[in-house]
């Protein structure tokens, strides 16, 4: 399979995929920060992640939600089609941004960190906001 072909296959989904798409704040600003896309599909689950750091946001135009959406479904993508979690999050901005940013208040400390593991994660542990939104049918 060329390089050019696999890439492709990272960003087809799967058919029937139930999605759910939104964003975590920042703490103390209120902006938007981390892009987050969960996708369900025959038992599987998988999440994607864009973290947008402060170089990234753009003054005049702030967060581009399309952007930060587009990067965390096609890391979306490649968790269900590579199957396994890729993109360890281990940059100093990165780390930077998540260390302020809002989670809601069921959240425990070790799903925080789990869940800020991989940018591609395949078959994570879902949040209860998660949960909720996918099986009440707010698809992205």
């Amino acid at each position: 399979m060329s390089a050019k072909t696999k890439k492709m296959n990272e960003r087809t989904p799967p058919k029937n995929l139930k999605t759910l798409y939104y964003v975590l704040c920042d703490r103390s600003t209120g902006r938007p920060k981390v892009s987050v896309v969960v996708g369900c599909h025959d038992g599987q689950v998988c999440r994607g992640l864009s973290i947008c750091s402060d170089s990234e946001f753009r003054e005049g135009f702030g967060f581009v939600e399309r952007d930060g959406y587009k990067i965390a479904k096609r890391r979306m993508f490649r968790a269900f089609n590579r199957q396994e979690n890729t993109g360890s999050i281990i940059g100093d901005k990165a780390i930077s941004v998540i260390s302020k940013v809002a989670f809601p208040k069921d959240t425990s400390s070790t799903v925080w960190l789990l869940f800020f593991s991989n940018k591609s994660q395949f078959n994570p542990e879902l949040l209860a906001y998660e949960i909720k939104g996918l099986n009440n049918g707010r698809l992205a």
